[in-house]
């Protein structure tokens, strides 16, 4: 499993790239090996929903957080919007996916499943 957090270097100046990430994921995929992302932190909500389906066809299960820890980059972004699409899509591949407790607190409007809250249901 990986986090897939941003397309820009910037954002994780230490870290594999995305990219590169994003092909390990479909090589362990494609041998058998049940893989998983985790989105978070998100940075730029329409960045982490394009990574989030572009992952679709080779990441088994899904983990959705959030950005803490910066107030003023979070106060800027619609937890509600980013949830309700990234649960859409989700929902609709029929991928199973754990929603974090701050995620969860910051878009209470989403309708989540007790499956979807639970984290120890994603254990590998």
């Amino acid at each position: 499993g990986t986090t897939l957090v941003s397309t820009n270097m910037r954002d994780e100046p230490n870290a594999p790239l995305t990219a590169t990430r994003m092909g390990f994921l479909s090589l362990f995929h494609d041998a058998g090996v049940r893989t998983w992302a985790s989105f978070e932190p998100v940075l730029d909500p329409v960045i982490s929903l394009r990574l989030l389906h572009d992952c679709l066809p080779y990441t088994d299960e899904f983990r959705l957080g959030k950005l803490n820890h910066h107030p003023e980059i979070e106060k800027t972004i619609d937890w509600t919007e980013y949830l309700a699409h990234a649960v859409a899509r989700l929902r609709a591949a029929r991928k199973p996916f754990y929603v974090k407790d701050d995620l969860a607190a910051a878009a209470p409007e989403v309708k989540l499943t007790a499956r979807e809250r639970d984290c120890d249901a994603m254990a590998l």
